[in-house]
């Protein structure tokens, strides 16, 4: 017991530097992002807060910059306590011995402000969070995870009305070319323009990953999005569901190789000699890990939703560098890739449509209103402009959908004047409403 109490203390000492009165290094604070939920307004918020999102994406550096922020007004550094379960003399661990442990041996604070890191390691932290939560012996909580299952599952009754959820993306294009020394502001002059056009070819090629977007080579960025991909299938899906790292590799492999297409599991199923059961759990799997997006067919009943072929979408292009996709060649599918990353970033609830032969990449809706149908084609031009507007026109005939546009990577020259056209860097810099 006594061992066990010295492992923890010497573990959390580590984790936390501020009870020495030492100063979050520069490194672990990162850059500044521009999320749904500012740091402030999570501050400002009583509730419990879990933040889910991809490996990598972040969550770990924004635990660093609140806490930062909590002891620059005046928090004592013993009123806070970090806790990454990854440590492996952390992990198992009950919250309720560890925090018995910090109290006793540590701080006897009365009230504490909680970050707990990688919480799917830890077996109690929802019964001691409620119960310390109902009691107000915390401060301010901060509890993340890279799957959603850990935190949204079967833990979200039990602290119902007690959390708020917050989903944590890779870097957004706006938040990309701020690190990139540029204002998010649409620019009047065509050298700005330009500018932007090359960055988001860059953003497109090795994706939003804090540390890929600031390494200085692209074989420095090769080599991340090598480890994250590792370390998502292997850490995140076989270690937590006991997948099959061979039966998952080949599923992983194809669907981020051919991004933005239907894809039918009981084809996929057949051809592969993989049960219907089993592709469609790792495919649930790799959803709940935040890797992949699952798109449903439009439709106003919900059963034909749910029985729908879906379309696939993986949430940073820069796997599929990764993974030897060929980039130029297709730049069509990695621009939906990326409208598609966009909606969901910005909270709507997106689908696909099709009918009687005519196709519309997404139908896009917020609570109960369809509030814009979209379509996405790189090169927009004479011989296949009639097909992109007839897709887009029948569904917002079809739907009642007043709002239609059409995203491509420049306007062309010829008169449209039924759906407006945007090029994509565009598109993901303005408002959407």
């Amino acid at each position: 017991m006594v061992q066990d109490e010295e492992m923890i203390i010497s573990a959390l000492t580590d984790w936390n530097p501020w009870w020495q009165g030492k100063e979050i290094p520069e490194e672990l604070l990162g850059r500044d992002r521009i999320t749904s939920t500012p740091q402030e307004a999570i501050m400002n918020r009583k509730e419990i807060k879990t933040v889910t999102g991809i490996r990598r994406c972040g969550k770990s550096t924004l635990i660093y910059q609140i806490i930062n922020k909590l002891l620059s007004k005046g928090i004592g550094g013993k009123d806070i306590i970090l806790i990454n379960f990854d440590d492996d003399m952390l992990s198992g661990k009950p919250l309720s011995e560890i925090m018995s442990v910090f109290r006793t041996k540590i701080a006897p604070s009365e009230t504490v402000n909680i970050f707990l890191d990688e919480v799917h390691r830890c077996p109690d932290w929802v019964g001691y969070l409620r119960k310390d939560y109902d009691l107000r012996r915390i401060g301010q909580v901060l509890v993340t995870d890279s799957s959603s299952k850990f935190i949204k599952g079967e833990y979200t009754t039990l602290l119902t009305g007690r959390t708020i959820d917050i989903n944590l993306h890779i870097l957004s294009f706006s938040e990309f070319i701020r690190w990139h020394g540029m204002k998010t502001e649409v620019p009047l002059g065509q050298k700005d323009i330009d500018r932007r056009r090359h960055l988001l070819d860059r953003y497109l090629r090795w994706g939003g990953f804090p540390e890929v977007v600031l390494a200085k080579s692209d074989l420095q960025k090769k080599i991340l999005l090598k480890e994250y991909f590792d370390s998502i299938l292997y850490k995140d899906v076989v270690e937590r569901y006991d997948a099959n790292i061979h039966k998952l590799k080949i599923l992983v492999d194809y669907l981020i190789s051919t991004p933005a297409t239907k894809f039918s599991p009981r084809k996929f199923s057949r051809n592969h000699d993989i049960a219907l059961e089993t592709l469609n759990n790792y495919i649930r799997y790799l959803q709940e890990v935040n890797l992949l997006h699952v798109i449903p067919r439009f439709d106003y009943s919900l059963s034909k939703v749910i029985r729908s072929t879906k379309k696939i979408y993986i949430e940073d292009t820069g796997l599929f560098e990764n993974l030897g996709f060929h980039f130029m060649e297709g730049m069509g599918k990695l621009y939906e890739n990326a409208v598609c990353n966009e909606l969901i970033r910005r909270e709507f609830e997106v689908y696909y449509w099709n009918d009687e032969g005519s196709e519309c990449d997404f139908i896009v809706k917020k609570r109960k209103d369809l509030q814009m149908a979209i379509q996405v084609c790189y090169d927009l031009n004479e011989e296949n402009i009639e097909r992109e507007i007839k897709g887009l026109r029948k569904a917002c005939s079809d739907l009642k959908i007043e709002k239609g546009i059409i995203i491509s990577s420049k306007v062309p020259e010829m008169d449209i004047d039924e759906f407006d056209i945007i090029p994509l860097w565009k598109f993901l810099l303005q408002k959407i409403e």
